[in-house]
């Protein structure tokens, strides 16, 4: 098998039972049952649900099922994703281990959707994620990030964004892009973080052959991130931009703003997930 859908009790239900520890912040739900009592309850209902779907022995969880779950709980390298359309809202997480095979796990409204995935298709299947929009038009453009902080403290419409990058040196089109990007009416966005170099937890018998928060939508979210290299998607009514924020070679962090049509966006959230791991 290679796809699975938990309820959110049963994803509850079976990481406990596992003993994962933890679960990552981007696709964590709340525990079940108010009481010991009322869980232990609960954790029964799911077992015999699991085990009239075969994916449950009774003893055991299914092994493709307790291998995701573990990759999840002990990747080599991950990607966490947030998603908001006018669709709703989705948090998903991408994990690769040591094989060729890793895990897209995409946390909806009502379940916890797992899919074995080739890793050399990981970037594509976080991008899925994301509805159709084409790209915006023009080029990219490289600044400090605190250059751009500052602008969007003292400034929120368009023209006054554009100015104030003008007044800093910027040529015209480029300070006209970023403020696009950045006062552009959104119709969605999505941020894109590494979350690998996991420490590895204990063995487990399916792996050993196998090697938010909404999404920002405020201009000052694209210099804010908690991780040290983002990549944040917006979809506004000027098309797609792409932002990459990453350290600079002067220690600072840098912003590169450009249109995000699907190759680059490909390209960059791949190369996301290598250097996690």
């Amino acid at each position: 098998m290679s796809y699975w859908a938990l309820s959110h009790a049963a994803y509850d239900v079976c990481w406990s039972d596992l003993g994962l520890g933890q679960r990552p912040l981007v696709i964590d739900v709340p525990a079940v049952g108010a009481t010991e009592a009322e869980r232990a309850d609960l954790a029964e209902d799911v077992r015999a649900d699991l085990v009239a779907r075969r994916l449950h022995d009774g003893r055991e969880l299914d092994e493709g099922l307790e291998w995701a779950l573990c990759l999840l709980a002990r990747p080599v390298a991950a990607v966490a994703v947030r998603v908001v359309s006018d669709a709703g809202e989705l948090r998903a997480m991408t994990a690769t281990g040591r094989g060729e095979t890793g895990v897209c796990a995409v946390l909806d409204a009502d379940a916890l959707h797992l899919r074995r995935v080739p890793a050399a298709e990981l970037a594509a299947s976080a991008l899925a994620l994301l509805p159709d929009v084409p790209p915006a038009v023009g080029t990219s453009v490289a600044m400090p990030a605190e250059l751009l902080d500052d602008v969007v403290r003292r400034e929120s419409t368009l023209g006054g964004v554009t100015a104030a990058l003008m007044d800093t040196g910027l040529r015209a089109d480029l300070a006209r892009l970023v403020g696009e990007a950045v006062t552009a009416p959104r119709s969605g966005a999505a941020r894109f973080e590494a979350a690998g170099d996991v420490e590895p937890g204990r063995p487990h018998r399916a792996a050993a052959g196998l090697g938010a928060p909404t999404a920002p939508t405020a201009p000052t979210a694209l210099t804010t991130p908690t991780a040290l290299t983002t990549l944040t998607v917006l979809d506004t009514e000027r098309g797609r931009f792409l932002c990459q924020r990453a350290p600079g070679s002067d220690g600072r962090p840098w912003l590169t703003i450009s249109p995000g049509p699907l190759p680059l966006l490909l390209e960059r959230v791949a190369e996301l997930g290598a250097s996690a791991g």
